[in-house]
């Protein structure tokens, strides 16, 4: 359950984050050509599309000698080839990619206590953007027709999209996530070139595309993968602050996440440019009040708690709470002093008031403006609280 409670927090981080543009290889819902501007598309890494443009695709004479090349594989395409075409098909060329680091990241638990996670989904997803960007300024730099255009006799099995061949833009993306995810995960790298390399030859099986088209992707996504894992690196230094102590403050070592603060942005000036102002003072009412919303039902579980289990630690750390929220556990037997000052300013003080009548916590009848607040809220109806008012009362 924990597994796949994490490869759903992955799937659903990077469907939030998917930065890949969604060009898909056979969608088509235009009448004419699928984005012929896209390859003037704003880049992240690439200064622009046209950066690493391709050189230009085969002559004629090839072109006819991998049109032999498609009638021949049409011709080897049993089931099983089949069922990897429509696998690799399935929405735009980001998704396996995206669905593959979902996959070898939660396992390992990738990320846990910093950022990385989310640092791996943008690095592959703005590899995948550019490189699809980088592929359609070369697809209408030199307007390639596809297989089934040039040679109308050639069965493909999906419909060609209407956008020049070259590049394989499914081979391009295939290129970049490949490259990308290797270096995370070093020891699934193999399975990541060959997957790339099977996406890239369902497209050729497929009939959509040439073998060359795919080539020439893979080459185009790694490229662009590199500029972009250049772009991040970083120097390797290690944090080597120390961690601030005081009220409300995290208490630990190694804070985690604590170097991702030097990582490079794509779009920020920098990871300060957005820092919202210091949280409330852990004594101020709205930190206690913001406490209670979570912890008000603590009497409760420390109570279930300690009747199944006393010897757990569970119930001490509920009873560290206990004390250091005295709001939230009215109604507790506290082994220690509470400190409850900040209870009795005037925003507060009613509040808690209210708590220890409704409780009947006659242990709370420990301060003078308590009592007298309470006296003030019973007033004449005594009744509520007879065992409250008997202690006031011998207090």
């Amino acid at each position: 359950m924990q597994g796949n409670a994490e490869k759903l927090w992955l799937f659903l981080t990077c469907s939030f984050l998917s930065l890949g543009i969604a060009i898909t290889s056979s969608a088509q819902t235009v009448s004419g050509p699928i984005e012929p501007r896209a390859g003037t598309w704003k880049t992240w890494v690439l200064k622009s599309g046209s950066e690493l443009r391709l050189p230009p695709p085969p002559d004629t004479s090839a072109t006819a000698s991998e049109i032999q090349e498609l009638r021949t594989l049409a011709g080897r395409r049993d089931e099983a080839a089949l069922e990897r075409i429509r696998y690799w098909d399935f929405s735009s060329p980001s998704y396996r990619w995206n669905e593959m680091l979902t996959d070898a990241a939660a396992p390992q638990n990738f990320g846990a206590g910093g950022g990385l996670g989310i640092r791996a989904f943008a690095m592959l997803n703005v590899a995948i953007h550019d490189a699809l960007i980088a592929a359609w300024d070369s697809k209408y730099a030199y307007n390639r027709r596809r297989p089934s255009e040039a040679d109308q006799k050639l069965v493909s099995v999906l419909p060609a999209p209407r956008s020049p061949s070259y590049p394989c833009e499914d081979a391009v993306a295939a290129g970049a996530g490949s490259a990308v995810l290797g270096p995370l995960f070093p020891g699934e790298a193999k399975r990541f070139a060959d997957a790339a390399e099977e996406a890239a030859q369902s497209r050729v099986m497929a009939g959509v595309v040439y073998p060359s088209d795919t080539r020439a992707g893979l080459d185009l996504g790694k490229a662009v993968a590199a500029r972009v894992i250049e772009h991040i690196k970083l120097d390797g230094k290690k944090w080597e602050g120390t961690v601030p102590v005081g009220p409300g403050l995290w208490v630990g070592s190694n804070p985690g996440g604590v170097d991702d603060v030097r990582w490079k942005l794509f779009v920020l000036s920098s990871a300060s440019q957005f820092r919202p102002g210091p949280p409330p003072a852990p004594d101020s009412a709205s930190s206690i009040y913001s406490v209670d919303l979570v912890f008000q039902y603590l009497p409760d579980l420390y109570l279930l708690a300690q009747r199944a289990a006393p010897e757990d630690p569970l119930v001490k750390m509920l009873s560290n709470w206990a004390v250091e929220w005295p709001l939230s556990s009215v109604g507790m037997k506290i082994a220690g002093d509470l400190r409850i000052e900040p209870l009795l300013r005037p925003e507060l003080l009613p509040f808690y008031c209210e708590r220890i009548i409704a409780r009947r916590d006659a242990s709370r009848l420990t301060h003078p403006l308590v009592s007298e607040e309470i006296r003030k809220q019973l007033g004449m109806h005594r009744e509520l609280a007879p065992e409250l008012w008997s202690a006031l009362r011998t207090g």
